[in-house]
C-alpha cells in the first residue's frame, strides 16, 4: 500500500509572492517550513499522525526523506518516485528551486 496517496493538496501559485526567486542563501526556517507548511505538512498527509512518509512539520522528520533522495524524486516527479504532492501538480517552480538548492547545499537546520 502506498501510504502517501491519500494526501489532498490545493494548487496555488506562490506561497510566498512577495519573496523573490533568489537561491543564493536558502535557509530550512525562512525558505523551506514555508513551502513544506504549504504543500506537505498538511492535515492527514505529512505529519504526526498522517498518512505520508515522514513528519515534515519537523526537521528530524524531513531529513531522512532528504537523506535517501526520496523528497527531490517526489518533489519533481522523477520516474519511479510516487509524485508528491499527489494531486499530480507540481510544486511552484520558485519553491521547487529553492527546495533543490537547500537540499544540494546540505539541507542545514538553518
Amino acid at each position: 500500500m502506498l501510504p502517501m496517496l491519500s494526501c489532498r493538496h490545493a494548487a496555488e501559485e506562490l506561497v510566498r509572492p512577495d519573496v523573490p526567486c533568489d537561491t543564493a542563501s536558502v535557509t530550512y526556517v525562512a525558505d523551506i517550513v514555508p513551502i513544506l507548511q504549504q504543500h506537505c505538512a498538511l492535515a492527514d498527509c505529512h505529519v504526526s499522525g498522517g498518512d505520508g512518509t515522514g513528519d515534515f512539520s519537523t526537521y528530524a522528520g524531513l531529513l531522512p526523506q532528504v537523506q535517501n533522495g526520496n523528497l527531490l524524486q517526489a518533489v519533481q516527479h522523477l520516474p519511479g518516485a510516487i509524485p508528491m504532492p499527489p494531486s499530480g501538480d507540481l510544486i511552484p517552480t520558485c519553491d521547487m528551486a529553492f527546495i533543490v538548492a537547500w537540499v544540494n547545499s546540505g539541507a542545514e537546520e538553518n
